[in-house]
């Protein structure tokens, strides 16, 4: 199920939960795929290859979990979808400032933009993750 997170500029400063402006040449939509429970306990694997499920993995994670993209949008049409960013690439079309200001943006106020009693951990598209079980222990 996809999770709209809201609009975001071309510099990464949060626009809202609705474009303010269909003028807007290029703006980032940020959508949060939220991915099931896939096994009750770690020697239970519903693949082919019957790995063991670990919690540090994207395909294996035993957790709900949020995977958070970013589509690219110029002049009202989708140009790409940015999946992952890496670092030694942080200079590129994408820059790593610009997905740390949203990431920093998301952290702070996830709560209030999504139910998060369900999603355990949340995967950015930089590498970063945010557990939330952790947090609600605190």
């Amino acid at each position: 199920m996809k999770i709209l997170l809201g609009y975001y500029d071309k510099d990464g400063r949060y626009i809202g939960k609705k474009l303010d402006t269909n003028r807007r040449k290029k703006f980032y939509v940020v959508l949060g795929t939220l991915r099931r429970k896939i096994a009750e306990h770690a020697d239970q694997s519903p693949y082919k290859t019957h790995e063991r499920i670990v919690p540090y993995s994207k395909n294996y994670s035993d957790r709900p979990r949020l995977l958070i993209q970013f589509d690219e949008y110029e002049n009202g049409r989708k140009k790409k979808e940015v999946l992952n960013i890496p670092y030694m690439y942080g200079d590129g079309p994408h820059k790593y400032d610009f997905a740390k200001r949203i990431r920093e943006h998301l952290t702070t106020n996830i709560r209030r933009m999504i139910d998060t009693d369900e999603i355990q951990i949340i995967y950015f598209p930089d590498g970063h993750d945010l557990n939330l079980e952790e947090r609600r222990r605190q």
